[in-house]
């Protein structure tokens, strides 16, 4: 929602792997904006009934999904791509039909292919 429907989120803890995504996604003309990833959003996932609950209710609920996600990733390097909000075109954009957009699809092959 808050990046509209042409961009899509990037959440990760490393830098390098950030930059290279962003750098991908450049490339092949696709939209994709760093996020932050404050921990102190993770008092939003506490549950009363286990560890962690998946949810964090609206309010950063694309950040506290990527909290959701850090917690089981220890130190590796990891990206997370919200791609909910330019999954789907109402109706045509650029070069783009209305429907499924295929976004980040490009990027990530660029990226896996450098």
């Amino acid at each position: 929602m808050a990046l509209g429907e042409y961009y899509s989120a990037l959440f990760t803890n490393d830098d390098d792997l950030a930059q290279d995504l962003l750098n991908a996604a450049s490339n092949c003309g696709e939209g994709l904006w760093r996020m932050p990833l404050p921990d102190f959003y993770k008092s939003k996932l506490k549950a009363d009934w286990g560890d962690i609950k998946n949810v964090g209710g609206r309010a950063a609920g694309s950040i506290t999904a990527a909290l959701f996600l850090k917690e089981f990733v220890s130190d590796t390097p990891w990206a997370h791509m919200d791609i909910a909000g330019a999954a789907f075109y109402d109706k045509s954009f650029q070069e783009y039909t209305s429907g499924g957009s295929g976004c980040m699809v490009e990027s990530l092959v660029d990226w896996i292919c450098s």
